[in-house]
């Protein structure tokens, strides 16, 4: 069965939540008081908690949900029995490990409150241990029937808007790819049009993203190739961007042949992500066999040049084949993780038809698992470590409010609480006033309902379907907190009222009582412990991921050096390792910061430009580490390689002062050009690289490398011109997302 959501959730929320409620309450009356758990457990499964995926996969999302909730409410039922210290200590660590875990977004934070909740009840709800089996059974009860009723009945599919969008912005790539790859005009428009509709379609897929603890994260494989493919066309888009000076006649076949086959690649993954089926294995073959063929090309084609005395021709050709080799690498990226993305099978072998600098982004990728993510996030800057503190030090605050205040429905204290706490101070009173003025709202309806419907069964089962329906369905606008607010108190009343035989007012006034008591908990509790909020720490912890970023790059330059190559291998993976960790942090709070909404329009987008220029940096620095496993590492000429050492460690520095706290808007940088030669710094070696290349000029013998195998003259020089190139792209980069320079762009500039 297939409906258009909201409806189709609320019409399922409805039907069963109704169906399950009046069975435990009107038919299973041996049940007693704990078999409220069943109707407790399908509403937060299939109210609360929206989870994504294939439909197998959807499925064990919701099991395993229901099976955690069984182990917390076991949890929160001893440790309500284990005196008020056991009672706190337990309630700080599970609050703090649950809020904690939301960094991981996706399935995490689809059932964050179907898993705080059940724990809560528990602990504020006065059990005996033989009316937890009963409420054990029931609550797994109703965690199977709604894991069915979620994949059978109007299952939604929340993570294909986010699917399409990527796909689109990929099906813009590929059409700035294909006229890279043929420059002569077409129905595609031109090269600048061409380059603004994917400025247009990657702004559409980070809207999409960006700011949404409910996007695809990183637990399971899907959702984690998802989120790299968001990444591959950011880092792909900054590719394309680059203003390099290309010269049509500069490209040779084999740079046409593999741009071609990664323009036919986007294109066949723009259709799989829309469609939801694998991209042809022959497609993403072809692109493999176009990069292997160059790989052999290339050198192949300086050698002829080199030994006909043509150093400028050299020069242009490897310096096109540069930007063009980066295109086809990253192109294999989005196709590996586009397959994943849906479900597909990399064809065997396909590992070894892969270029060999994969495994060195794989590198990357590994940085942001699940164990990593959490791992980076494990201090005190993190906004998600201080979030989970403030959220275990206000649901401790509540849970010890209930039992010295002896509230008799104490889980609607957290209610309040999880509904107002924010990160700052002003958006909790925000948050709190909505929620308040919902409570009262709903008490007010509810009143009503006493005087219509007081003790009368049936009728209080007919009303609560249409509001029941409603407080799911409501969409999405400007009054939609205090509205949802007051459906689920009305909701929530009439549940608890139907257990009890009829509507009271006496529920609607503790609902009411307990509210504010968690209302005003949240205040203070956000008051004391964030007043600041994300937004105040973006500065700094992007200051910090800059920093990092900027070493690994200078760390993977030292490799290039032929001298002491254990040292500077050794050296690079300690400071790619943290950069990975600074640069998933930077990630996270930026965007969390974004969630918040506490900032303004100019500042969010300069966090999004630098955020991306630091992922953009780790590629470099992870492809200059692996230009290695091509051959063309550690350069012949070591002053070179320090002389470019030397270039790049100038634009970390400028990377690291643009990004700090205290960096004011330089109207030099600001004014910098943004495209073409003048971008390219003057402490970059042009002329000494010439002269070397020249010194090889006419000649076929193998050049010799200070502590490893002599290579060809050919080989000697791309090593040296990509070398170079990537030092102008890190420098061009660093000034391109320069905050001030961000704000000083052009309309029609591409950032």
């Amino acid at each position: 069965m297939t409906a258009p959501r909201p409806v189709g959730k609320a019409t399922r929320a409805t039907i069963v939540v109704t169906i399950v409620a009046v069975i435990v309450n009107l038919v299973l009356t041996g049940l007693g008081p704990s078999g409220f758990y069943a109707t407790f457990g399908v509403f937060i499964l299939l109210v609360l908690s929206d989870f994504g995926g294939p439909l197998r996969t959807r499925l064990m999302a919701y099991l395993v949900t229901g099976l955690a909730g069984l182990v917390l409410i076991t949890l929160g039922t001893v440790a309500a029995e284990s005196g008020l210290a056991a009672t706190l200590v337990m309630t700080a660590l599970v609050a703090f490990g649950l809020a904690y875990s939301l960094v991981l977004r996706g399935y995490v934070a689809a059932a964050y409150l179907s898993l705080l909740l059940p724990y809560i009840v528990a602990v504020t709800t006065p059990t005996t241990y033989k009316d937890l089996a009963i409420g054990l059974g029931s609550y797994a009860a109703g965690a199977v029937i709604a894991g069915i009723t979620a994949v059978v009945l109007w299952p939604s599919r929340p993570e294909d808007g986010t699917r399409r969008t990527v796909g689109a912005a990929v099906a813009a790539a590929a059409a700035v790819v294909r006229g890279a790859a043929d420059p002569a005009p077409g129905p595609g428009g031109s090269a600048a049009e061409r380059m603004r509709d994917l400025d247009a379609a990657y702004t559409a897929m980070r809207t999409s993203y960006d700011g949404k603890l409910e996007r695809p994260g990183d637990l399971t494989t899907a959702d984690h190739a998802l989120v790299r493919l968001v990444d591959d066309v950011s880092r792909l888009r900054y590719a394309l961007d680059w203003p390099a000076d290309d010269d049509p006649a500069a490209a040779g076949s084999p740079d046409r042949a593999m741009l071609t086959a990664a323009a036919q690649t986007l294109t066949a993954c723009a259709q799989a992500l829309d469609a939801g089926a694998a991209p042809s294995a022959a497609t993403i073959e072809a692109l493999h066999a176009a990069q292997a063929a160059h790989v052999a090309d290339l050198p192949a084609e300086a050698d002829r040049l080199l030994a006909a005395g043509d150093t400028v021709t050299v020069t242009r050709t490897v310096d096109a084949a540069f930007r063009h080799r980066v295109i086809a690498f990253l192109t294999a990226s989005v196709a590996r993780h586009t397959l994943t993305t849906v479900g597909g099978r990399r064809a065997a072998g396909a590992a070894d038809q892969a270029p060999p600098i994969t495994r060195e982004l794989d590198r990357i990728d590994r940085g942001t698992r699940p164990a990593d993510l959490l791992r980076a996030n494990l201090n005190l800057r993190s906004p998600w470590l201080r979030r989970a503190l403030q959220t275990a030090v206000a649901v401790t605050l509540a849970v010890l409010a209930v039992h010295e205040l002896r509230l008799e429905i104490g889980f609607w204290v957290v209610l309040g609480i999880v509904a107002a706490l924010q990160f700052t101070a002003v958006h909790a009173r925000k948050s709190a006033v909505e929620v308040a003025g919902g409570t009262i709202a709903g008490f007010l309806i509810c009143a009503g309902l006493v005087k219509l419907i007081g003790h009368h069964t049936v009728a209080l089962v007919i009303v609560l379907i249409p509001v029941a329906f409603f407080t799911v369905w409501l969409p999405r606008g400007r009054w939609l907190v205090p509205m949802k607010q007051a459906g689920f108190t009305v909701w929530f009343v009439m549940l608890v009222s139907l257990a009890h035989g009829g509507m009271s007012m006496s529920v609607d006034e503790m609902r009411i009582k307990d509210v504010g008591t968690g209302l005003i908990i949240a205040l203070v509790t956000t008051a004391l412990l964030w007043r600041g909020g994300v937004a105040a720490r973006v500065t700094a912890v992007l200051h910090d991921s800059a920093r990092a970023t900027g070493d690994f790059v200078v760390a993977a330059y030292a490799g290039l050096d032929p001298a002491d190559q254990a040292t500077a291998q050794k050296e690079t993976e300690t400071a790619a390792r943290s950069a990975v960790r600074a640069r998933d942090l930077a990630a996270e709070t930026a965007d969390l910061a974004r969630t918040e909404g506490g900032a303004a329009e100019d500042e969010a987008r300069a966090w999004t430009t630098v955020t991306n220029a630091i992922d953009h940096a780790m590629i470099v620095g992870t492809l200059v580490r692996g230009l290695a496993d091509y051959g063309l590492a550690p350069l012949p000429d070591t002053r070179i390689a320090r002389a470019l050492q030397g270039s790049v460690r100038a634009g970390a520095d400028e990377f690291t002062a643009a990004t700090s706290p205290h960096a004011t808007a330089h109207a030099d940088v600001a004014a910098l050009p943004r495209t073409g030669p003048d971008t390219v710094p003057a402490d970059i070696p042009a002329a000494e690289i010439d002269a070397v290349i020249a010194g090889w000029s006419g000649s076929s013998d193998p050049v010799a490398v200070p502590g490893a195998a002599a290579i060809s003259p050919g080989h000697a020089a791309i090593g040296v011109l990509w070398a170079r190139d990537w030092a102008a792209y890190f420098r061009w980069m660093v000034r391109h997302s320069h905050p001030a320079a961000v704000g000083a762009a052009a309309p029609d500039d591409h950032t």
